[in-house]
Parts: structure tokens; C-alpha cells; sequence
């Protein structure tokens, strides 16, 4: 088994690497503030899958036999002028810590490119980690016979909706644009959606209030208050950069209604956020029956299949207390791979595809 294959998912905010073996780390990194220091970041997160728990070398070093496997979103942030620009910002970024002879980049519609081949081709790989992730779970003889309906990946930022049919991915759809017009790419997630995106108004003393259009808090803030994730006390990626703690994230959603929580007391601001993680909840819905296929009589009674990768599970419980989804089987990628490795999806689908693929030509030349 080849083990010195890594995959890596470049987002506009986190930054994803996993080792094929399923080791897994993500970071957050704000591209449009950070993107010169990208190769010092994969260099440390190389550094920290190579440690064990015990602070141990566990055999998972970066090699010249080593492949990166690259997948990437975020070409799409503002520091760029173009995604061509942020294409080839990118795998220089990325170059400057690993040989660019040792990268291949995934394209939409499933071919591997050479860095260069990628930065003349940018619109071939732009946003391509959804198509990685469906492309690889369809292949998993873990997930054996079941027929899934869709693949739903539910990250900090976005949830991706990618039509199945018969094991492979049912639409004609590839870029962001199309994806969204589809319903396929739904700008909303767990932590960095701002409240203004999700509700323009919320219920406060059995009054509506319009909510203030100011990134005064975000999504995470209403799941730390209603207790659906843990407190992070070391980490600071927040609307106003104070802790990811529940006294904080009551602060912070109380000022979207021009309060703070010396003037709104808990079971007000509660109240707040649960309408917010409603609201969020309806938002995909709505998409995931778009792109789920109709009932009909051949079909009837029968439950649908959503396999879900990611690290919303707070939002998959509230999907499967709707009504429209009483007859809808969610499976969660976690319970195969772990939480971490489910988080990082994108990466570990890229390192394990081109690991694959190696073996495979490896299996012809044999022959």
C-alpha cells in the first residue's frame, strides 16, 4: 500500500490536509488577509499529521517520494483579482513548501492536472472539492449496495447538495454559479454565515425587531448558546474576536437587535438564536427537496437516502425533525471515518483517489 500520499483542500477560510491513511487537520486561514503565508501554513500542518498524540513520529513524514493531491475553493477570495489569479496565487503558495513536481490538482470531471497544466487551466479545478468528495464516496465498497438519493457536505461556511442517481453524480452543473442556481451550493454553514444572511428580522418580546446588517455575529454564536456545539475558549474566529464561549455568543447575537446581554436576558437571546438555526435549517431544506428526486407512485412509501459528510450534525438533527423529511434516511460519513476525517472529507477523497489511481497504473505496468 502506498502511504506517502496526502490530499489537500485549500479553502477561501480553512485550510484542510489529511494523509491517506486518515489522519486529518484543519485550520482556519482567511485567504484574503493570509494568502502569502500559505506554504508556511502547509508546511506546519505537514509537521503536525507527522506528530502522534504522544508527540511521537508516527512514519507520516513528507518524503521525495511523496504526492500532494489539491483540491481548492479558494481561488474565490477577494484578495484575488480573478480566479485565474487565485489559481496560480494558490499552487505557488503551495509550491514554495512542496515541489510543484509533487502536486496534482483535481479537475471537475474527475482528471488530475500538474500544477502548471492547473494554472492554465483555472477554471477546471476552481471550486472542484465537491466533485472529489461524491466522485470517492460513490467508490466506497464500505457504503455497499445502498442507493443514495444525494451526498450533502455541511462545512463552516457552505452546504453542498450533489444529486446522485444509480451511484453517480446527477448534474450537468460545475461551476458556483450554476451550482447555486440549482440549489446545489447553498451559501450558509456552521460557524462564519453572518445573521444578517440567515434572518431580516427576529422576535423579541413577541415583537419583531429587523436585524442589524452589521457582521456582529454569526451562526456558530446561536449553536454555542443553544448548547448544539462545545465552547472553544482558544479560539477567536469570531464576529468580534473574543472567545467562541456561550457568555460571549450571548453578547454577540444580543447586538443584532441593537442590544447586549446586560439589556436581553438568556431566555431572550435563546429565543433569538433559535429562530436563526430555524430559519438556516428551512434555507436547506428547501434546496435538499429541489434536488432530491419527486415522489411518485413506483416510488411511494419508499425512504430516500442522504449520505452526509462535514461536521454539521446539529443541522442533520433538526432536517430530521421536518415533516418533508419523516421519510428520509440520513447516513453520517463521521460513523465510518471519524469526526475529523469527515471534516476534512474533501482532502482525504483527493489523497485516497490518487492513491488509487497510482496503484492502478502500478497493477497495468505489472501486467
Amino acid at each position: 500500500m502506498d502511504d506517502s500520499v496526502w490530499g489537500i483542500d485549500i479553502g477561501g477560510a480553512n485550510i484542510k490536509l489529511c494523509h491517506c491513511d486518515g489522519h486529518s487537520v484543519a485550520i482556519p486561514f482567511p485567504m484574503w488577509t493570509d494568502y502569502r503565508q500559505l506554504g508556511a501554513a502547509v508546511v506546519k500542518l505537514i509537521q503536525t499529521i507527522g506528530q502522534g498524540r504522544d508527540g511521537e513520529f508516527e512514519n507520516r513524514s513528507w518524503t521525495g517520494e511523496s504526492v500532494m493531491a489539491v483540491t481548492m475553493t479558494g481561488e474565490l477570495a477577494d484578495c484575488f483579482f480573478s480566479r485565474r489569479e487565485g489559481v496560480s496565487s494558490i499552487l505557488n503558495g503551495l509550491g514554495s513548501a512542496i515541489p510543484a513536481s509533487q502536486c496534482r490538482v483535481y479537475a471537475v470531471g474527475g482528471q488530475w492536472l500538474t500544477a502548471q497544466q492547473a494554472k492554465e487551466a483555472p477554471w477546471d479545478v476552481a471550486a472542484s472539492n465537491w466533485h472529489a468528495l461524491a466522485n470517492w464516496l460513490l467508490s466506497r465498497k464500505q457504503l455497499g449496495e445502498q442507493q443514495f438519493q444525494a451526498i450533502v457536505d455541511i462545512g463552516s461556511t457552505t452546504v453542498d447538495i450533489i444529486p446522485v442517481r444509480d451511484r453517480r453524480i446527477a448534474t450537468s452543473a460545475q461551476t458556483d454559479r450554476q451550482r447555486m442556481q440549482l440549489g446545489q451550493l447553498v451559501y450558509t454553514g456552521m460557524e462564519r454565515t453572518p445573521i444578517h444572511a440567515v434572518v431580516k428580522e427576529l422576535v423579541v418580546d413577541e415583537d419583531t425587531c429587523p436585524v442589524m446588517a452589521e457582521r456582529f455575529s454569526t451562526i456558530v454564536d446561536s449553536h454555542l448558546i443553544l448548547r448544539t456545539v462545545s465552547e472553544q475558549l482558544d479560539n477567536c474566529d469570531t464576529a468580534d474576536g473574543r472567545p467562541r464561549s456561550r457568555v460571549a455568543a450571548l453578547a454577540r447575537l444580543a447586538r443584532m437587535v441593537g442590544e447586549d446581554s446586560e439589556t436581553l436576558g438568556e431566555p431572550q437571546i435563546e429565543h433569538m438564536a433559535e429562530q436563526v438555526l430555524a430559519a438556516q435549517c428551512k434555507q436547506v431544506a428547501l434546496s435538499l427537496q429541489r434536488n432530491l428526486p419527486a415522489s411518485t407512485e413506483e416510488n411511494s412509501g419508499q425512504a430516500r437516502h442522504i449520505l452526509v459528510s462535514g461536521h454539521g450534525r446539529p443541522l442533520v438533527d433538526r432536517l430530521r425533525k421536518l415533516n418533508e423529511f419523516s421519510n428520509v434516511h440520513f447516513t453520517m460519513l463521521d460513523e465510518m471515518v471519524g469526526w475529523e476525517a469527515s471534516r476534512c472529507a474533501p482532502a482525504l477523497a483527493v489523497a485516497q483517489l490518487w492513491q488509487e489511481r497510482n496503484q492502478l497504473d502500478t497493477a497495468k505496468a505489472v501486467v
